[in-house]
């Protein structure tokens, strides 16, 4: 699991200790989650950190969840106290990784080393791109069930093509309930696309944008069809 986190640009302009005040209170309630579900954090840094779970995916899907749930409460509070609000984006992998320390006489730190870091940190990245809180492989979908998610299309990694998913149960209730209406229709969108049948794509997206304007996903489907129209050779990617 790669958790990156970001506040508006106001809040980097602050003095260092109210910056870094800010920066801990994320860190704090979002990665006490990771340890109570038997999470092990590594890599902290001033906007993220990175987690791996022994229990396999369905561990670290009930995290992410639930740390975005956390974050909404914690959006609510700061809103009160007229502080910004922060943005958290998640990315899931499930594979091989090896724990251990590296260092010399002097210092020694935690580490870890995985394919998987190299996955995540491109879903992560794309997390912004599609405005989604959790994007995840398909190889983490059998520990979603249960909860609400959708087939986000392929993007590419290291010469591979990469199924990727949008899980959105830690979304704002209103969006979840209306990605949760739309779903089917979202995935007819998506295959069309990738059937390169971009006119229907392009009005199935049109569709979903007008009927939730929070959709980022369908938002950036949306401007994808219309340039995949004007260029129908182009490769087709989340990319």
């Amino acid at each position: 699991m790669m958790l990156r986190f970001q506040f508006p640009d106001q809040v980097y302009e602050k003095s260092g200790r109210e910056l870094f005040d800010n920066i801990n209170e994320i860190l704090e309630r979002t990665a006490s989650i990771v340890t109570q579900k038997g999470g092990a954090v590594f890599n902290f840094a001033y906007n993220g950190y990175d987690a791996v779970f022994e229990g396999g995916s369905a561990a670290a899907v009930s995290t992410a969840v639930a740390v975005q749930q956390e974050i909404l409460d914690l959006n609510r509070e700061r809103e009160v106290e007229g502080r910004a609000p922060v943005a958290v984006h998640i990315a899931l992998d499930e594979g091989n990784v090896m724990l251990g320390v590296v260092g010399d006489e002097n210092q020694i730190e935690p580490t870890s080393i995985s394919s998987s870091f190299s996955v995540v940190k491109h879903l992560v990245d794309l997390c912004g791109r599609l405005e989604a809180n959790i994007l995840c492989t398909e190889a983490v979908m059998n520990g979603a069930r249960g909860y609400g998610s959708r087939y986000m299309g392929k993007c590419r990694e290291g010469g591979a093509y990469i199924r990727t998913y949008e899980i959105f149960d830690g979304d704002p209730y209103d969006i979840r309930k209306v990605k949760e209406a739309t779903g089917e229709r979202f995935s007819q969108g998506v295959y069309a696309l990738y059937s390169r049948d971009f006119s229907q794509a392009k009005g199935i997206f049109l569709s979903l944008v007008h009927h939730n304007t929070g959709d980022g996903g369908a938002r950036y489907y949306l401007y994808l069809a219309d340039q995949l129209e004007k260029r129908p050779e182009a490769e087709i990617s989340l990319d």
